[in-house]
């Protein structure tokens, strides 16, 4: 599949896997693109972007950031068109959508969790924290939060956050399912880090992969999780219930990135490919 420059924000649908492609910072020649899952040719659907980072998409939709102190959260048709601003909002670390409201959460500079309709309209600050997961259902917001090392929800209508676990190590690359919350726990030495399970009720952690030199994404379905390691430049799965750990590739570039669909799992590297394994 595709090279160029970094690659982040992998989403993937039916037909076609979508990312962002970073270009080099400050220069506008980021873009969102997209490339049908089977390979082929690439689509670029939104140039002339600033850092463009996190990606998520609905039904007809890709909605993006642009990451740095002048970042906005936008929006392009999937089959490409005219770039809209829903908001201007800095540093922004992860993006979810839903039915209606676009979701996100900052890295640093405003440390907000809010929402914007997914036509635009009024900003809803939901909470405050350093975001570096985030992760959504149909009931809450989570996220993973550095300032205090932890996972903490707050509902998508708003009102109390509260928190789900806290640690003594760094979370991020949050994911949920039905029942649970995954996510990388990482003291920020290489080798140091680990997968680790959480029942969305609060409760008993598990840790599902340890030892690991530097997971960088995870994604779920409903048997496995999967996780880029950036250090090792490898892909790797592990079940749900815990067990022995697969490598899925390996002597990869900085995997930073990943999707799933129901046959595949697709990655994105740092230098700017993207890959895809047939069966998962």
């Amino acid at each position: 599949m595709p090279t160029g420059n970094p690659a982040l924000g992998i989403r993937v649908d039916s037909t076609n896997v979508y990312w962002t492609d970073q270009g080099i910072f400050p220069n506008p020649d980021g873009s969102v693109k997209k490339v049908p899952t089977s390979g082929g040719a690439t689509s670029v659907l939104a140039p002339g972007l600033v850092a463009p980072a996190a990606l998520a998409i609905d039904a007809t939709t890709v909605y993006f950031t642009l990451a740095g102190s002048l970042g906005k959260i936008m929006k392009v048709p999937l089959a490409g068109g005219t770039p809209v601003t829903l908001c201007a909002q800095p540093a922004t670390a992860a993006i979810e959508v839903d039915a209606h409201d676009v979701y996100w959460g900052d890295l640093a500079l405003s440390d907000n969790i809010g929402k914007i309709p997914i036509g635009g309209g009024t900003i809803t600050s939901l909470a405050t924290g350093l975001v570096t997961g985030l992760a959504l259902d149909s009931t809450n917001v989570y996220w993973s939060d550095g300032n205090v090392k932890g996972l903490l929800k707050v509902p998508i209508g708003g009102g109390t956050p509260s928190t789900i676990w806290t640690g003594s190590d760094t979370p991020s690359a949050l994911v949920v399912d039905v029942t649970s919350l995954y996510w990388v726990d990482s003291t920020g030495v290489a080798g140091q880090s680990s997968v680790l399970k959480l029942p969305l009720a609060g409760g008993t952690t598990t840790t599902l992969a340890s030892g690991l030199p530097g997971p960088q994404a995870l994604a779920v379905d409903g048997a496995t999780v999967y996780w880029a390691d950036y250090i090792a430049g490898a892909v790797l799965s592990v079940p749900l219930a815990g067990g022995a750990t697969t490598t899925l590739a390996t002597g990869q570039q900085g995997p930073d990135a990943i999707a799933l669909d129901s046959t595949s799992v697709y990655w994105a590297n740092n230098d700017g490919s993207v890959w895809r394994r047939t069966p998962k």
